[in-house]
């Protein structure tokens, strides 16, 4: 497997992780986990935007999974703004943070068992190689 995929993998577990905690916490806790979730995700779903999927967004095999990965996303986006909202004791604050457990375990399925398998026959070794030192580098300098 390439270091990459490697590297995106381990950016999953990281965020499932802080998801976790924060499902076991309460408080300026709960506060300080979000926050390192939301810039961690920031930074993930940036490098994968910018280098992963627009290698892959206009070949037929892997643009469908491309598109729904935008919109997941946007989704997750959108969920990490409306808890950074709430208050973290408020009684909705659980059942979004659920929410987004649950957006973001489907993505992060669908990325490791259908997108980086489907990547490696769809790209050149070039093309991989390439990627591969693109997202070492970005995620080296972050």
């Amino acid at each position: 497997m390439e270091k990459m995929f490697e590297l995106l993998i381990r950016d999953h577990r990281e965020v499932s992780s802080l998801i976790s905690q924060m499902q076991n916490v309460s408080g300026h806790g709960r506060e300080r986990l979000l926050s390192q979730c939301a810039d961690a995700l920031e930074l993930h779903m940036q490098i994968e935007e910018d280098y992963l999927y627009l290698a892959l967004e206009d070949i037929d095999e892997t643009k469908d999974i491309i598109r729904d990965s935008y919109e997941d996303h946007k989704m997750v986006q959108k969920q990490l703004k409306e808890l950074a909202k709430l208050d973290v004791d408020d009684q909705k604050w659980d059942a979004r943070l659920q929410a987004l457990k649950e957006n973001f375990d489907h993505h992060v399925q669908q990325e490791e068992t259908v997108l980086f398998k489907q990547a490696p026959k769809v790209l050149s070794r070039e093309e991989l190689d390439d990627l591969n030192d693109q997202i070492i580098e970005e995620k080296e300098a972050a």
